[in-house]
């Protein structure tokens, strides 16, 4: 029997793994939520949802939140979000999801949550609702796996936020982990220009463009029937930037990464009979954040190769015929790295001795977090870049189980002591010689697929690339499970990793900046 245990490849003890608790600020905000949602609720007919293709609305639906499924982060600016799913079986669902899943069942994929958003001001907690759309088979994720502050690295598809009573309010695209648009209702370029822009100023939209789609939205019913409304409207698709989205060349849209409700001076929909009363003061939906998507790789060519290995695992994980069969145990875990959120990064990575290194996983504030040593990339191969990608995304996902799995947990606590080991990173790497021929086979999928020589380098090549990082802490030299596994080459499989990790004469693949 294979022992599924991986741990992170951390310079320093990991978090004590506890029992998530419900966090005691949630009874202030669902007291909130009880005292205010008839209120939040604007009162009026829908008789027509779209409004003349203007403003985007829904009928409204109940929104009744499962407290006991939440995620709690903090915007930069300050401000505490409350993110809880959504406990009713109500679902939007756009043609676009439709086109790309056709035959997925909503009630599985698409997940709906209730965004609490702090005004601290007012003493509020002013509510938006995300809804995520994955693109692909790929990108299905469990509520824990995904939430507006943590859209994992591999991810597609679309984030859709409405106010509460179910006006549209922004959208962001999503492909492999990167925003490339937002989209807006038909009145926001409107709304944007009246504000911005003189009235006898005109502007050519060089770069947003204007489509059509069709929101269903299904009710499901206790006996299992259904209500489907059709509502078409008018969304602006604009490339998301640096600065904001661009329109033009000179004139910017959102004005950076944050986006509010249009003013209420404006006539044209948006802003008109958007408001209601809380306590006693204007209601209006909070101002947004972008959605922190955690591929933060700015080298180019990283980049690209994480986004290979991540769907080369997914969608082409074979088995070369020399091997035989694999685990499935094993198969799945290659499957499964990048479907949970975690920061991947590059930049200068040093130990706890001060000492650089190529890579490192750690557990900061909650937040898993991949670094890549910006001088490692600038010598590796590309070879050696993806081994070292397919090691950390391993023991990413190793750390995930270690935070939300109990039983995990438990028997990593009980290997560490039947094996006599003493710090984290020796019973990581210990436990890593279950997976060595794994990441053989992942690193093999990715040169068949991707890489100079198309797979077809001597698959013992690949073999001893996989250990690369099998080190004992303290002495820096080959564990125990790597002199067990490589017996008489431990000395040859060294040579092999250290002439890919610099990327010279002998090395077999290309520098990843040539």
């Amino acid at each position: 029997m294979v022992l599924i245990l991986f741990i992170s490849c951390i310079e320093e003890p990991t978090e004590k793994f506890e029992i998530p608790q419900q966090h005691p600020k949630l009874a202030i905000v669902k007291d909130w939520f009880e005292t205010n949602k008839e209120q939040l609720r604007i009162d009026d007919s829908r008789e027509n949802f779209s409004l003349g293709g203007q403003e985007l609305i829904l009928p409204f639906f109940e929104k009744e939140p499962d407290w006991d499924k939440f995620h709690i982060y903090e915007w930069p600016d300050g401000r505490i979000v409350y993110e809880i799913n959504l406990a009713n079986k109500e679902m939007v669902l756009s043609s676009e999801f439709k086109e790309n899943m056709p035959q997925a069942n909503p009630q599985e994929t698409v997940i709906q949550n209730i965004m609490f958003v702090e005004n601290r001001e007012n003493g509020r907690y002013d509510p938006v609702i995300a809804r995520y759309y994955p693109a692909d088979e790929y990108s299905i994720s469990d509520f824990d796996d995904i939430s507006y502050n943590q859209i994992g690295a591999g991810w597609s598809g679309k984030v859709d936020l409405w106010t509460y009573d179910e006006r549209y309010f922004i959208g962001f695209v999503i492909e492999d982990g990167v925003i490339v648009s937002t989209a807006h209702p038909h009145w926001y370029m409107d709304d944007q220009n009246a504000r911005k822009l003189p009235n006898s100023e005109e502007i050519t939209l060089t770069t947003c463009v204007l489509r059509q789609t069709v929101i269903a939205t299904t009710v499901s019913t206790s006996t299992g029937s259904t209500t489907t409304y059709h509502v078409e409207s008018s969304i602006w698709y604009c490339p998301s930037g640096g600065g904001g989205d661009s329109i033009g060349s000179s004139y910017t849209v959102g004005g950076g990464s944050t986006y509010e409700w249009p003013s209420e001076s404006w006539s044209g929909g948006g802003g008109s009979g958007s408001s209601g009363t809380v306590s006693g003061s204007t209601y209006t939906p909070p101002v947004i954040r972008m959605p922190s998507v955690l591929n933060a790789l700015n080298n180019p060519c990283a980049s690209r190769l994480f986004i290979q290995s991540t769907k080369n695992n997914n969608f082409n994980f074979t088995v070369p015929a020399q091997i035989g069969n694999l685990n499935p145990a094993i198969i799945n875990l290659f499957q499964q790295t990048t479907k949970y959120p975690y920061l991947i990064k590059n930049g200068s990575v040093m130990n706890i001795n001060r000492q650089m290194i190529n890579a490192r996983t750690t557990l900061n504030s909650g937040i898993i977090t991949v670094e890549i040593n910006d001088s490692y990339l600038n010598q590796a191969t590309e070879l050696s870049i993806v081994r070292t990608i397919i090691h950390e995304n391993v023991h990413a996902y190793l750390l995930h189980q270690s935070k939300t799995n109990v039983e995990f947990a438990v028997g990593l606590n009980n290997f560490a002591k039947q094996n006599n080991l003493n710090n984290l990173p020796n019973t990581h790497h210990e436990l890593m010689g279950q997976y060595v021929l794994g990441m053989a086979i992942s690193l093999w999928n990715w040169d068949k697929n991707f890489g100079e020589t198309k797979g077809a380098l001597d698959f013992e090549y690949y073999y001893a690339m996989a250990f690369g990082g099998l080190l004992d802490y303290d002495t820096k030299k080959p564990n125990q499970a790597f002199q067990t596994l490589a017996g008489t080459k431990v000395a040859d499989y060294l040579k092999i990793i250290e002439n890919e990790s610099s990327g010279n004469s002998n090395a077999k693949g290309k520098k990843c900046n040539q």
